[in-house]
């Protein structure tokens, strides 16, 4: 329902982007470079079959996605 309404108000177009990044270094680097603040720490999605994922938001308010494929959490 929050989806259709939101739908109706403000009309279509691109709810994120994703990018397949290699590693947890790259995320790293990406999230610097173009000033990217994750929400969370990277979680498993069923989508991509377990792979992690993280989510962003950029300077501009948009949300930014992160199909990490060699996820290694980082050590304490």
């Amino acid at each position: 329902a929050s989806t259709w309404n939101f739908l109706k108000t403000r009309g279509g177009g691109f709810h994120h982007i994703c990018y397949d990044i290699a590693s947890m270094d790259a995320l790293e680097e990406l999230t610097s470079r173009y000033r990217i603040k994750l929400f969370a720490d990277p979680v498993p999605a069923v989508l991509f079959g377990g792979k992690h994922v993280a989510f962003g938001m950029n300077r501009n308010r948009e949300i930014v996605e992160f199909l990490i494929h060699d996820y290694e959490p980082a050590t304490p």
